[in-house]
Order: C-alpha cells, then sequence, then structure tokens
C-alpha cells in the first residue's frame, strides 16, 4: 500500500514540476486605424512555444466592390510575405468576412523561425513589457 501511495505522490510531484506550473500566456491587443491586432504568446519554462495572431480589418467605411476584392485576396499571404523573420514559421493561416470586417487568424511556430529571440529563454513579464513599449495593452495568464 505503501508502494502504490509513493508512487501516486510522485507521479503528482513529477506532473506538477513539469506540466501546469510552468506554463504562462501574454495576450497583447493593439488598434490601429480600422484595424486591431491581437496576439497570445504561450510560454513553457521561459520559452516561447506557440504564437497565435488576429488581425481584424473593419471595412464598414468600404463600398461593398472595394470589400468584395479584398475578400478574393490571399492577404495571408501579402502577410506571409511581410514579416521576413517568419515565413517558414507562419502557418494554419485563415481569411474570413464576417459584418464586413476581414479576419485573419494564424499561428506563428517559433522552431521555424529566423527571428534569434524566439529561440532564446525569456520571460512573460518581458514580453509584457516589451510590446507594451510598442503601445499594445498586455496581460498575462
Amino acid at each position: 500500500m505503501r508502494k502504490i501511495l509513493y508512487s501516486i505522490i510522485s507521479l503528482l510531484f513529477m506532473t506538477l514540476l513539469t506540466g501546469c506550473g510552468n506554463k504562462e500566456v501574454v495576450k497583447c491587443k493593439t488598434k490601429f486605424d480600422e484595424s486591431e491586432l491581437e496576439y497570445e504568446i504561450t510560454l513553457k519554462e521561459n520559452k516561447v512555444t506557440d504564437i497565435e495572431l488576429e488581425l481584424i480589418y473593419d471595412l464598414s467605411n468600404f463600398p461593398q466592390d472595394y470589400i468584395n476584392i479584398f475578400n478574393e485576396e490571399d492577404l495571408c499571404l501579402y502577410i506571409k510575405n511581410d514579416l521576413e523573420d517568419y515565413k517558414k514559421a507562419f502557418v494554419n493561416c485563415k481569411q474570413k468576412l464576417k459584418d464586413k470586417k476581414i479576419i485573419i487568424n494564424a499561428e506563428i511556430d517559433p522552431k521555424k523561425s529566423t527571428d534569434h529571440v524566439m529561440k532564446e529563454r525569456t520571460t512573460a513579464k518581458n514580453i509584457k513589457e516589451d510590446y507594451e513599449k510598442e503601445g499594445y495593452t498586455c496581460t498575462i495568464k
């Protein structure tokens, strides 16, 4: 009975050390012109493991013809080509039109990035401070 109890306690301890307590998520948002941009950056053991972004273009001030043209363009490709350090890392990009807004959701795989910062150790607090210097509003979960 003691061996079982020790095994359960050991497994629980290992799970706590390697899993739950070491994961942090930084959410940063900004607005510019008719657009909103939000990043969700996940860190595990002070290393960036995942980045998700959402970009919303509000086209409600544009005529429907322009909205149709924007919607037919592959905006994911434009964004990917604009992010020099993330071309290979920019994955799973989806674009949709909803209520005269084009919504783009994508992931950035830090392992495929050529940006050395994504491969270094950092903290959620440092990321939050860096984005806030750029005008973003950030929270840490």
